[in-house]
């Protein structure tokens, strides 16, 4: 799964005026185990894969 952050999941909501409760909720989401979250910098960098080469 890919990493996304709060505020690009906010700027998918279709009532932008709701999203002090969306952050509240997911917040408390994140709180009582409903769903995992990790707090990253703002930007990083993913390691290096191996690639693989087929023949």
């Amino acid at each position: 799964m890919p990493y996304t952050t709060l505020s690009e999941e906010v700027k998918k909501l279709s009532n932008p005026q709701r999203s002090d409760a969306f952050v509240r909720q997911v917040r408390e989401a994140i709180r009582t185990g409903e769903i995992e979250a990790a707090q990253v910098p703002g930007r990083f960098t993913l390691p290096k894969t191996q690639e693989l080469h087929l023949a």
